[in-house]
Order: structure tokens, then sequence, then C-alpha cells
């Protein structure tokens, strides 16, 4: 206790002490007994405000801290919504749903023509083919969460990050993965978990998974993502005001609320018309064909070295999910891409060439400063279209 509570607890006890005095007092006495009560009533409000704010500054500072320690946690504890359950299905059932979910009877079948599809100019910039650098190495250990729970391999990333010597031995493993352009059979599996959607979730439905990946695949692959994306931007071949997801350093949720919201704030102003269309895709990771991912790499000129690495990993890839005592068999997956996955850039790509081949068909709104604004804004695979009027969006 504070020197300000332990006054306050005094305070409060002296005033009981002249309750209990003024109904025991003379009529005389109670009108001194009623200003002395005041005054040490006054006091008090006047402490108890200051030990407020002084709470409430201990409180603000405590989250102020959390939030820097882990912005992500912090407002997920927030804002998220409550989740809780258990999986409360048999092994049978989650086996068909996920056959069902991972499968693609047209997974050998090439994707037709479509002139709708973009065709980008060669690149400007080459692709960087080197082998990973011990520094490059070290920055994806540096940036990668330690309490990140590890894959099949049982090796978190606290060990390379503890034990220099071991990630320059991994670092070796690496380079010599990247000449043979095979990887390993280790990495081409994963053990997922079941996630609850809302609270109270019992059926599959209400579930999504989370797959635990082998440290080492992601590190290599976490390389090859970045030297993708750095290829893409040099290039131009994504369109930063469009697509945001996958972006370092682009705080992209931020600057298209703020776009759309002034796009909004104008319309409203200027009694104009404005359509906005908000999209949500349902299991838009899980469902994008492989045969688009082959051929938005190529249509990119992204090397074949680079293409055919991450396509045999995702050749033979298989999974398995755990919910308390059930397991389910092993899956292949043939198709999306794996939640966990450090090369999410791939479905940045694909999205690019949807969202690109729509916009042929539709204007953006215009602006009051004159600029034309894209008609779809993308986060990934969530998707916001913007028209002067209905029809843009009826085309979209």
């Amino acid at each position: 206790m504070n020197r300000r509570s332990f006054k306050i607890h005094q305070l409060r006890k002296e005033l009981r002490t002249l309750k209990t005095q003024f109904k025991r007092a003379s009529d005389g006495d109670k009108q001194a007994l009623k200003e002395l009560y005041n005054i040490l009533r006054k006091k008090l409000k006047t402490l108890r405000r200051a030990e407020w704010h002084r709470r409430r500054g201990r409180e603000s500072a405590r989250k102020r801290a959390a939030f820097i320690a882990n912005p992500f946690r912090f407002s997920k504890q927030l804002l998220g919504d409550k989740r809780s359950g258990r999986l409360e299905c048999s092994r049978e059932e989650v086996n068909r749903f996920l056959q069902n979910t991972m499968s693609d009877p047209l997974r050998g079948q090439d994707l037709g023509p479509n002139r709708a599809l973009i065709s980008p100019a060669p690149p400007s910039a080459e692709f960087k083919l080197a082998e990973p650098s011990f520094k490059e190495v070290e920055e994806v250990i540096k940036a990668a969460r330690s309490a990140s729970s590890p894959g099949p391999s049982g090796v978190p990333y606290l060990v390379y990050k503890r034990c220099p010597e071991i990630l320059r031995h991994l670092w070796k493993a690496l380079k010599v993965i990247w000449r043979r352009g095979r990887v390993a059979d280790q990495w081409r599996c994963a053990e997922g978990l079941w996630i609850p959607k809302e609270e109270d979730s019992k059926n599959i439905n209400q579930f999504r998974t989370i797959s635990l990946l082998s440290v080492e695949g992601k590190v290599f692959f976490s390389i090859v993502s970045r030297r993708l994306t750095e290829f893409l931007l040099k290039n131009n071949y994504t369109n930063t005001s469009v697509q945001k997801g996958g972006i370092p350093g682009v705080p992209g949720c931020l600057e298209h609320n703020g776009v759309v919201t002034q796009l909004i704030r104008e319309a409203h102003e200027s009694k104009g018309e404005l359509a906005v269309l908000w999209l949500d895709l349902t299991n838009a990771y899980g469902s994008i064909p492989h045969k688009l991912v082959e051929l938005a790499l190529h249509l990119h000129h992204v090397p074949s070295k680079i293409k055919d690495l991450i396509l045999d990993y995702y050749n033979k890839f298989r999974l398995r999910v755990t919910s308390g005592s059930v397991t389910s068999d092993w899956h292949r997956l043939e198709k999306g891409i794996i939640t966990g996955c450090t090369i999410s850039v791939l479905f940045v790509l694909a999205m690019n060439m949807v969202v690109k081949a729509a916009e042929v068909e539709s204007r953006g709104p215009l602006s009051r400063s004159g600029a034309r604004q894209p008609p779809i804004r993308a986060y990934m695979d969530d998707l916001t279209c913007d028209g002067g009027s209905l029809d843009p969006n009826a085309a979209l």
C-alpha cells in the first residue's frame, strides 16, 4: 500500500468515526462536526481522484509495453472474437473431410488458354540465383519467433538462435539443396492442428487447420520467398497500390482502409454515387490449383531452377491433422497453399493474375484530386471492389 492509499484508508476511518460522533452529538456540536466531515470528504475525493489517475497511468503503461512487445497478440486479445471448443468427430469423418478438401482430380490437367490472363514483359532485373549466403540465413533466423512450435523434425528456431555452429551447418546443408535443386523428403510433410474459428466449436466446419512445418524447410523457402518478392517488386510485376499482402514494410490494411474511407467521404460530401463491395473468399489458400501457381511462375518469367524447386516441394507434400487423441491418415496436398508456409508470395502471385484480369473489365472511381483509383484492392484473399456505380461491380 503506497502513502496515498494509506491516507485514503485513514480518511475513511476518520469519516466513519465522525459519522458516529455526529449521531451522538448535541445540536450545538453537530454544525462543527458537519463542517469537519465535509472538509475530510473533500480531501478524500481529491486523493481518490489522484489515485485513480495513477492506476490508470500504470495500466496504460503496462498495455503500451505489451503492445510494443507483441502487437499481434495484444490486438488479437483486444479485438479478436472468443474462440474455444474441441473437435467432436470420428477419425473417418476427419479423413473424409481432408480428402474432399485437399484432393484435386484435375491436378494433372493443364489449364486452358485464357485471353484475360496477363502476360508481363520480360524482366529488367534478373532473379538472384546465387547460393544462399550465411547472412540471409541469419536474417531469417533472427526474424523468426522464438516461441514458434517445431515441425516434424522437433527442432525449434531457438536451437539455431542460440547455437551459431549448428546454424552454420544448416547453412551448408541449404547450399547443397540449392545446388541439387531437390527438396529434402523430411520437408514435404507437416503435422496439422485444428484451431476453432468461433466459441464452443464442435463440428469440423467450425475449425481450421494450421500446419507445423519443418523449421529447416521454412528457413530455406523464406530465402526463396524473399528473393521472389524482390524480383517481383523490382520488375513491377506486383502493383503495391492494389495488392498489399505479403509485401514487406507495407501497412496494407491501414493504407487500403484509408483510401476507401476517403472515397466514401468524398462521395458522401458531393452526394455522388459509389459502390463498394467487400469479398472474403472461402478457403482461398486451400483452393488455388497448383497448375495456376505453375502458370503464374512461368508468365512472370521466374527462372526454371526456382520454378522446379517450388513445384518439387509441392509435388509430394503430405499432411495429417491431430485433435486430442484422434489423428488422421496422411493425405497428399493436391491443391492450395499450405497454411504456415513461408512462400505465401505464391498465393499473391496467383491472385495477382486474377485481379489483373478483372481490372480490364472495369475502371475504378475518380477521386477528388483527379486520380483514377484501381477498381480492386487486395490484401491476400480479402478483396475490395470500388466503382462509380453498380455497373462496374456487376462486371467484376
